[in-house]
């Protein structure tokens, strides 16, 4: 697919706003399904395929967010493929907004905290011009 890089710097600069997020260093590392797992079994000893991975690069997270966001082009366009309601490229800057939201403290592994994280995924997508593209949506884990 192709990778709008200033898209991708535009999204993570909206997030930085919104929390008023004054000193970041944030990489992202756009992969494919393989490369992925790799890095999860790895960081996670988890032999499996996910849409993001953040990893916490900050020696003191309280002075500066420093973290790498690895996100799934492959994912994000499998996702979209057979969909009209957003793109791949919505898709993936959901990604991004999803680990960068983990290194903000969002969880979402209760059904609280879950639905907390992605009405403010759906909110700063939509903030950004994709829209809700999350909207409840379910990922299958391969």
């Amino acid at each position: 697919m192709p990778i709008d890089g200033d898209q991708l710097k535009r999204t993570v600069l909206g997030v930085f706003k919104h929390f008023n997020i004054r000193s970041a260093q944030i990489s992202i590392a756009i992969v494919d399904h393989d490369e992925i797992r790799r890095i999860k079994h790895q960081f996670l000893d988890m032999d499996i395929v996910t849409d993001v991975l953040s990893i916490d690069l900050s020696d003191d997270p309280e002075t500066c967010l420093e973290c790498e966001i690895i996100v799934n082009a492959q994912m994000a366009n499998e996702v979209t493929k057979n969909k009209k309601d957003h793109t791949a490229a919505a898709e993936l800057n959901l990604y991004v907004v999803h680990g960068l939201l983990h290194k903000l403290g969002y969880e979402d592994d209760t059904e609280i905290a879950h639905e907390i994280m992605h009405a403010k995924e759906d909110e700063l997508l939509s903030y950004l011009g994709f829209g809700k593209v999350f909207k409840g949506k379910d990922y299958i884990i391969l």
